[in-house]
């Protein structure tokens, strides 16, 4: 009868804890946005980091500019020159946002932009300005999951469990 109640207790107790333990895999989260798409990796460590985004430039609905990410940080750009929805121009960059490595169709044709430098615009603090702007078309989803109770009720069956278990002794 013993064994029974400790086989009981291992599957209501600790099965489902092991089973619901976060095992590392990564997902991708897609977010859209206006003219493009966010991708989010996201397992145990590194929940809600940018991994890749698209982007519609010239708003033909079609996406002409790719960019992947390492540590948030854009390392590689891709573009479509031609309009067919390919890419057609890969662009490596370091963290300075200095090109080390160019290929693609487009390639040999590419002419590097000058760079200008960011300056930034004095932001007006003063009373009553108003620094965030209109957040009226946000929504807040509220959460739904009720997992807890599942965990609760694991624990007073596991609990009855164990002090029949004590009794029969």
């Amino acid at each position: 009868m013993s064994k029974i109640i400790l086989h009981a207790l291992f599957i209501f107790l600790v099965l489902p804890l092991a089973v619901s333990a976060q095992t590392g895999t990564s997902t991708v989260e897609s977010v859209e946005i206006d003219g493009g798409v966010l991708h989010y990796s996201g397992d145990s460590t590194t929940a809600g980091t940018l991994v890749e985004s698209w982007h519609d430039t010239d708003g033909d609905g079609e996406y002409d500019a790719w960019f992947v990410y390492e540590d948030e940080v854009v390392v590689q750009e891709s573009y479509d020159t031609t309009g067919d929805g390919a890419a057609d121009l890969v662009l490596d960059v370091n963290q300075n946002a200095e090109i080390t490595k160019l290929s693609g169709a487009s390639a040999a044709t590419y002419e590097a932009p000058d760079a200008k430098p960011f300056t930034p615009e004095k932001i007006d603090i003063s009373a009553g300005s108003d620094l965030v702007g209109d957040l009226s078309d946000i929504e807040l989803v509220e959460s739904t999951s009720n997992s807890w109770i599942f965990f609760v009720l694991l624990f007073l069956v596991g609990g009855a469990l164990y002090l029949f278990w004590q009794r029969q002794k």
